[in-house]
């Protein structure tokens, strides 16, 4: 499930309701737009506990970016043990560059794979 997850990850945005008719100036150019009222993570909650109900899952965890996604499945493999600590991860040639700093956070071996 974890590798699942890694593979297959989501990240989630969660937008804040719009109040309808309601303008606030917004850029230098004074143009209006919409108040942004705050947001609770009840939709965030309601997501990740539908998500892990559609994989037959007990958790879902939504993040904010790919990044911290792929970064909690390699903690999670490390902590199981599902992931030696001797393992030298393979990182394609034509990745973001935050996927080699994160082997570097991690203090995990890593090399980079050609991709043809």
């Amino acid at each position: 499930r974890a590798l699942r997850c890694l593979l297959g990850y989501l990240a989630v945005v969660v937008v804040a309701e719009i109040e309808d008719g309601v303008g606030v100036p917004v850029g230098p150019s004074g143009a209006t737009g919409p108040i942004l009222k705050p947001q609770s993570f009840d939709a965030v909650t309601r997501f990740e506990n539908e998500l892990a109900e559609f994989y037959g899952a007990k958790h879902a965890i939504a993040t904010d970016c790919a990044t911290h996604a792929i970064e909690l499945s390699l903690r999670y493999l490390r902590e199981s043990g599902a992931l030696a600590l001797d393992t030298v991860v393979e990182i394609p040639k034509r990745t973001y560059i935050s996927i080699p700093f994160l082997g570097e956070k991690l203090n995990m071996s890593w090399a980079w794979k050609d991709e043809n």
